[in-house]
């Protein structure tokens, strides 16, 4: 089911400029090949995304070819404490022009920095942070009319867009601030526009 969610959130939030054609295709775990589509008006590029959910010991990958606004030509991650999701993309502006597959995703080691995440509905445990993830967040996501509160660590990438945004049955209040176990309340001045496809995914694993 995660796979599922996350494969629907990327082709829905990957979509491009008319006259643009690119390769369009998934796979669970492995490169993709498929056939040539034409985008519709919106963006500028042709993606291959990589996104790798890290959980319980275990790693779904996801490996997707679509167009692409070149504002979701991404890569980062989210590290939730006991979910990480990490993306890896390649975008390019000719026809077709996305059959590579970008690196695999990599879990850095720890930074040092310190952010707040939740277990439940306690958000007091601190989590620490790994590669680049220079930015603590807070998000409120109702999936299906489900909320939940989540907490962690991001990078920088990861933290832009609107505070507030929809995707289907999937909506987010998310924010992001510098400085460590920042996130303990409201008073982060970044946000967050395209981890609302991951964050939807990891309301899932619970």
């Amino acid at each position: 089911m995660v796979i599922e969610v996350i494969f629907v959130a990327m082709c829905l939030l990957v979509s491009q400029a008319k006259g643009l054609q690119c390769i369009t295709c998934t796979n669970v775990g492995g490169s993709c090949s498929g056939d040539s589509q034409q985008c519709p008006a919106g963006a500028d590029s042709c993606a291959s995304v990589t996104a790798a959910t890290v959980a319980g010991g275990s790693t779904a990958e996801v490996n997707v070819k679509s167009c692409a606004p070149s504002a979701q030509c991404i890569n980062g991650s989210l590290n939730l404490g006991s979910v990480r999701i990490i993306q890896s993309t390649l975008c390019c502006n000719t026809n077709n022009c996305n059959t590579g597959r970008p690196p695999a995703p990599v879990v850095g080691t720890a930074n040092g920095r310190q952010c707040f995440t939740c277990e439940s509905a306690d958000c007091s445990s601190r989590n620490q942070c790994a590669g680049d993830e220079d930015r603590c967040l807070s998000a409120t996501v109702s999936v299906a009319g489900q909320s939940s509160t989540v907490k962690g660590c991001a990078t920088q990438s990861m933290c832009s867009g609107g505070a507030s945004q929809s995707l289907g049955s999937v909506s987010a209040e998310v924010t992001c601030c510098e400085g460590n176990l920042c996130n303990s309340a409201w008073s982060a001045t970044h946000s967050v526009l395209f981890l609302l496809w991951p964050l939807g995914s990891v309301l899932l694993f619970h």
